[in-house]
């Protein structure tokens, strides 16, 4: 079975090259699932594997196969690359302004807290920290300023706005290094602040983010802003890697004293243990959760729930409903079908495949369309996870108010 999965997503792969013939973000996406359907054949036989309530069976892996095909068909209808970004909005200049300024303080003491880190050695302690600041029972080792602590809170909505304002911004005629700067600083935060309490997985979504988005903006550079963002690259990815590293031997280590080591289990947490956790466990529940596992932020804000925002209340809660862990991945399609049911899965993923069909990519295309499209690039890139946002709206909204106030000012 686990061949027959690894096999259908090759070929989806070969059938997305075959409709362009170049590396677009419908081959960039069935790559990433494809790599974790051929790692999940040594999954299946590894110590590393969950075994679920029920056997692993054809169907639930068919099912989510047709499940993200749809999701695909905003990038598989796609006929040419992106060429040009129409971005004459007035107001522009003064918001990307605002971001990097709110972001410079919080970057900074981040990095400098990172590097203190590293230098003292005391980076080998996030390891053994990580678990206990995760829920809840141990304090962060840094700890940001009054000041960058509230710029902070802010400065993290406009994560996935700035990250395409960078991309546009960065190929425009007399660009202000120091926007662009700050434009770069606030897409990273999220990032160094999981680095400072040992998480790895912000580095995983951030880096599939960027690279969905420089595939998208790839032929709108100029000679000169390829080449930087290729060395820019290079220079920050070592960078993240030296300390990504340093925290995964130090996970290793403590793994290794306890006799579990953490290193494989990190591989095929992130890689390939979503699409079995989904068949093995998730796909045969009866219980729903009628929107309490993807729209929480959304009903706690409108009162729709007295559940505690905090990880010990949820999984209590889930665990009425569902006799699934609610403690591992099942990806975006699991998590919509936890709690709509099968069809109510089906027609979600439809829907937004639908709508994000008039938003798809061509040759020239508004810069708001672009950052309504970036919510459903992130979703679907991180997808094979989580669902992203179930943590926090927060950068959807701020998305979708860019894009509604940018349509307005064009009138």
């Amino acid at each position: 079975m686990e061949y027959v999965n690894a096999v259908i997503y090759i070929l989806l792969i070969g059938y997305c090259w075959k409709r362009r013939r170049c590396i677009n973000l419908a081959v960039y996406y069935s790559c990433i699932w494809a790599f974790s359907a051929c790692l999940g054949i040594i999954y299946v036989s590894s110590d590393y594997y969950r075994d679920g309530l029920y056997p692993t069976s054809l169907i639930p892996f068919f099912v989510l196969f047709v499940f993200f095909t749809i999701s695909l068909l905003p990038f598989l209808l796609q006929r040419k690359d992106l060429r040009y970004v129409d971005g004459k909005i007035k107001w522009l200049e003064l918001l990307m302004i605002f971001i990097g300024a709110i972001s410079v303080l919080p970057f900074l003491e981040f990095l400098y807290q990172i590097i203190e880190l590293v230098i003292s050695g005391r980076i080998m302690l996030l390891g053994a920290m990580y678990e206990d600041i995760a829920n809840g029972e141990s304090k962060r080792i840094v700890e940001l300023s009054r000041l960058s602590a509230i710029l902070y809170t802010y400065a993290k909505f406009f994560r996935l706005l700035s990250l395409v304002l960078f991309f546009y911004y960065i190929n425009q005629r007399g660009r202000n290094i120091f926007i662009l700067v700050g434009l770069f600083m606030n897409s990273t935060l999220l990032l160094l602040s999981s680095l400072t309490i040992g998480n790895r997985t912000e580095a995983v979504w951030y880096s599939i983010y960027f690279i969905s988005l420089y595939i998208l903006f790839r032929k709108t550079f100029t000679q000169k802003s390829g080449l930087y963002i290729k060395r820019m690259t290079c220079y920050l990815g070592i960078f993240f890697l030296l300390i990504i590293s340093a925290l995964s031997i130090s996970r290793y280590v403590i793994g290794y004293e306890a006799k579990s080591s953490d290193v494989g289990g990190f591989l095929y947490q992130y890689t390939c243990e979503s699409m079995y956790n989904f068949n093995d466990n998730l796909y045969h529940e009866n219980g729903r959760l009628n929107g309490f596992w993807t729209f929480y932020p959304i009903q706690q804000t409108l009162g729709l729930t007295d559940v505690k925002d905090d990880i010990t209340s949820k999984r209590v809660y889930i665990s009425k409903f569902l006799s699934s862990p609610n403690y591992i991945f099942y990806t975006y399609i699991g998590e919509f079908w936890g709690d709509f049911g099968a069809l109510g899965a089906f027609l979600i993923v439809v829907l937004l495949s639908c709508f994000y069909c008039r938003y798809r990519p061509k040759e020239t295309m508004y810069l708001e369309n672009i950052v309504l499209l970036s919510i459903y690039m992130y979703m679907l890139g991180n997808g094979l996870f989580y669902y992203c946002y179930k943590i926090s709206y927060a950068p959807v909204f701020v998305a979708i108010i860019f894009y509604i106030t940018a349509k307005l000012s064009r009138k």
